[in-house]
């Protein structure tokens, strides 16, 4: 067992999907900037994890030995890799080249604002889903091609329904 491996077997309380958490830079690339956080375990912040604005240059944003606040994106235990982004902390797109320390320290704050509208969408997504389902309820009841029959028509007049006929005289 390795003594990283411990740090993170340590460390995965922490290291949940979309909390903001503290690092230190300790490589650029072309590609992005990697972070060590606070328990050893190091991620990738990709450059298009970094802000909305386009990037010249990682080198004339980040330094290594600097401090930053990350969201943790996803974390792969299998090969005990993390995703991290600070676009998803910037309250207005490109303040992380105009105003890195002001991101960061509203990071929590807005990093709550966005989990906030993930689980809004969410929530939106499944009531969908369940209209949907509901709408084609009365063909769950059955068995066999009528079932998939009822529920190709359900789904077809829902599509008419969505889509609309194109203008007279106009083609598509």
């Amino acid at each position: 067992m390795s003594q990283r491996k411990a740090k993170v077997d340590k460390q995965t309380f922490v290291l949940k999907r979309h909390t903001v958490v503290s690092g230190t830079i300790t490589n650029v690339r072309n590609y992005g900037a990697f972070v060590e956080l606070e328990g050893g375990l190091s991620g990738l912040l990709h450059i298009s994890q970094i802000t909305y604005d386009r990037i010249e240059s990682l080198e004339k944003i980040f330094q290594i030995g600097q401090q930053v606040k990350v969201m943790i994106l996803d974390h792969d235990r299998v090969s005990n890799r993390l995703a991290l982004s600070t676009k998803v902390l910037e309250e207005n797109p490109g303040d992380m080249l105009k105003n890195m320390e002001l991101v960061f320290e509203k990071a929590e704050e807005v990093g709550k604002k966005y989990v906030a509208r993930l689980e809004e969408d969410r929530k939106a997504r499944e009531a969908a889903a369940k209209d949907i389902v509901a709408g084609l309820g009365g063909a769950m009841e059955m068995s066999g091609a009528d079932q998939i029959l009822t529920v190709a028509d359900s789904i077809e007049s829902i599509l008419a329904s969505i889509v609309s006929e194109p203008a007279e005289g106009s083609t598509l």
